[in-house]
């Protein structure tokens, strides 16, 4: 287990060409989840970056409601080509940035400014007597890096998983 904060983290991946596989390179920490790659079983040429701050919805904790408002930045890629692709994320007090092979696909901001809505790119320019919308879905703790592959049974998916064969 390795805990991560501001910086920048990069991996070489080459994904899984299978449709019900679920691979995943991402940070949690409760309640926060920053997805850098997320390739949905049943979505199979987008990759997914989001960033989650999950709730607690009930008072027995089993049931969590993502409070998403930096989410869901699609991305296509092929899965044949049988490369590596890198896979980076720069996470700053300010914002999150992710990375596809060297090209910038989402930028989540922290800071935005009341009067017009437009993001503060460095939190350097933040004035002091002024009030801003603060984006709670950047984290402020150290996060869990994850790599994870899983098997996507959703049946919204229509995928019959019994149908595919799946490395020991």
């Amino acid at each position: 287990k390795q805990k991560f904060s501001y910086g920048m983290i990069e991996a070489s991946i080459k994904l899984p060409a299978q449709k019900p596989l679920w691979p995943a390179f991402w940070l949690y920490s409760y309640p926060f989840e920053i997805d850098i790659l997320e390739l949905i079983g049943c979505k199979y040429n987008k990759i997914h970056t989001n960033i989650h701050y999950w709730l607690k919805a009930t008072s027995d904790n089993n049931i969590l409601i993502d409070k998403c408002t930096s989410c869901a930045k699609n991305y296509r890629i092929k899965l044949n080509d049988n490369r590596f692709h890198t896979y980076k994320m720069i996470w700053d007090s300010a914002k999150v940035e992710i990375y596809i092979d060297k090209k910038k696909i989402i930028t989540h901001y922290k800071y935005y400014s009341i009067k017009n809505k437009k993001p503060i790119k460095d939190i350097n320019l933040l004035k002091p007597n002024e009030k801003y919308l603060v984006n709670k879905n950047i984290p402020t703790i150290p996060l869990n890096i994850i790599f994870n592959t899983a098997v996507n049974n959703n049946p919204k998916c229509n995928i019959e998983t019994n149908k595919y064969t799946f490395p020991s």
